[in-house]
């Protein structure tokens, strides 16, 4: 058999040249193992209820401010807010801030909605895993020969895919950034742990870890080959 890549004659059938590497039978590879990577995306119809919650947040601030000084006097609070009952000018303030603070939520939420689908948020290869953003909580890559165990956490109403791995390869913990308070520590650290938020992802928590045990699977049929 001749390898398509370098033409050097191989042993008959055989999956991989022994020349240069490249894989020569295609028929030999499990139906189940035939994707070379799988990108995942944040899903857009989930920043829509952030977007949405955000126009409230400064439609209500809008409402304040409309209101006349005398009209703002009369409101009657209970609660933790109880002290802005009279307070026209707290209510102001208060007015303010939902503009501000949710005006520039709104912002960042439009600005994600736009590239969530042109960026991706992780990426899945038969030779590991690698985050795009920081934003999710880590970025860079992590190989299947250094992962220990993966599942995925709810930890106060969010979701977060959790790997444990040990470092082998120093060339992917070269180009590692972790999250910005444990960054430092992390890097000094053989065996780590690092959640990746998944809040928005575009498919289920099953899915993503049948995938992933599918690559899982495919390196280790590659390292045997």
């Amino acid at each position: 058999m001749n390898c398509p890549k370098c033409g050097k004659e191989s042993v008959e059938d055989a999956l991989y040249c022994e020349w240069c590497g490249a894989r020569l039978n295609q028929k030999e590879i499990p139906l189940n193992r035939t994707m070379e990577k799988y990108v995942i995306y944040n899903s857009k119809s989930k920043y829509l209820w952030l977007v949405f919650a955000s126009i409230f947040g400064v439609g209500g601030g809008l409402f304040i401010l409309g209101q006349s000084r005398e009209e703002l006097a009369e409101y009657h609070i209970t609660g933790s807010g109880r002290f802005l009952t009279g307070n026209p000018d707290g209510l102001i303030i208060v007015g303010w801030l939902c503009i501000i603070l949710f005006g520039a939520f709104l912002l960042f939420q439009l600005l994600n909605y736009k590239s969530c689908a042109k960026r991706p948020w992780f990426v899945l290869n038969s030779d590991g895993f690698y985050s795009y953003s920081t934003n999710s909580g880590f970025k860079g890559m992590i190989g299947w020969n250094e992962i220990i165990d993966f599942h995925i956490d709810l930890q106060n109403n969010s979701r977060f895919l959790i790997i444990e791995f040990i470092t082998k390869n120093e060339k992917y913990e070269s180009t590692r950034k972790y999250a910005i308070a444990e960054h430092k520590a992390k890097k000094k650290q053989k065996q780590k742990t690092v959640r990746i938020f998944i809040n928005f992802l575009g498919i289920s928590d099953k899915e993503l870890l049948e995938i992933m045990h599918e690559f899982q699977e495919e390196y280790q049929n590659k390292k045997y080959i």
